[in-house]
């Protein structure tokens, strides 16, 4: 019979073989070793072992699943809001009724800390865990390759709250398009790279800790006005393949500007430059409903990877 208990000090290689034999769909790292989930998972410092319930069956872990609590306003940990960051089990011991199981004992754990709101599939900023341990970049929520876990949440009173697109740009083919309004802005527009980017907020910090993290920042030439940036992160896995990757967020231009074709120059610039220090990819992730940001990274030539939802239950 198959039993839910807390993690136990002696559980990270069941815990890291449940990871490794999940499907190439769900986009997770591949082949993650134990000190490699130990800095990412368990080394965080709001790290909650009766947060983390494994499934047991005959003394064999055969799944398990992690919750853990978003950001305050103070940027510290808000116990009044769950997230369900992760939710895994070996293909061959899959069914509905052991995903109903642990559902319902993650939500009494996360009710029992006094949450009123529950997230089912994380996405950022309310990804207290696995940030980085994706081939996607950002966490996108469930996505919609995992349609047995979308299943689940609905059937539990879960309702849709986040819908997000992932979008992909292949580097090694990238050619900056240049048009004369990009022309007349290179005389009036540096691009620089900012290798101390602001990371002195306390859970930014808990999340980036174990990844580089850099900006780009569009800066007036004769002024020197920072008037645009954005910020990348060099992701840790990227699937099967050893190639490197990067995922752009926070694209951000002044708004007296926007429009103006700043951010495209930006852009261009960045893909440039870490084209020629290595990467082979780059990631950006925009809500399903703003239009405008996919139109934006359409025209820079990234396509549509997948979609993701975040589900929510009060």
């Amino acid at each position: 019979m198959t039993q839910l208990r807390p993690f136990l000090n002696c559980d990270p290689p069941a815990l890291v073989a449940i990871w490794n034999a999940q499907p190439e769909a769900k986009r997770l790292a591949r082949q993650l070793r134990v000190p490699t989930f130990e800095h990412f998972v368990l080394a965080k410092p709001y790290f909650d072992r009766e947060g983390l319930l494994l499934a047991v069956d005959n003394g064999r872990a055969i799944g398990f699943v992690h919750a853990g609590f978003g950001p305050s306003d103070s940027h510290s940990v808000d116990r009044n809001v769950g997230v369900i960051c992760a939710f895994n089990i070996l293909p061959d011991h899959d069914s509905v009724e052991l995903r109903g199981k642990m559902l319902s004992e993650v939500e009494q754990y996360l009710y029992s800390r006094g949450v009123t709101q529950i997230f089912g599939g994380a996405v950022s900023p309310m990804n207290s865990f696995y940030h980085g341990l994706s081939s996607i970049g950002e966490a996108a929520g469930v996505l919609d390759e995992d349609q047995s876990t979308q299943e689940l949440f609905r059937s539990a009173g879960y309702v849709e709250r986040h819908r997000n697109v992932v979008l992909r740009r292949d580097l090694t083919a990238f050619r900056p398009g240049f048009d004369r309004k990009q022309r007349a802005l290179q005389r009036e527009i540096d691009v620089c790279v900012d290798l101390e980017t602001d990371l002195s907020d306390w859970w930014e910090l808990c999340r980036y800790g174990p990844l580089p993290r850099c900006g780009f920042d569009a800066v007036e030439r004769e002024s020197r006005t920072k008037v645009a940036r954005v910020y990348w992160w060099d992701q840790a896995f990227t699937g099967a393949s050893l190639q490197s990757s990067v995922s752009f967020n926070n694209v951000e231009v002044s708004e007296t500007l926007r429009r103006s074709g700043i951010g495209t120059l930006l852009m261009n610039e960045a893909m440039k430059q870490l084209k020629s220090s290595g990467a082979f990819y780059a990631t950006a992730q925009v809500p399903e409903t703003d239009e405008v940001a996919l139109a934006f990274f359409s025209s820079l030539g990234f396509t549509e990877e997948t979609r993701g939802t975040t589900f929510c239950k009060s």
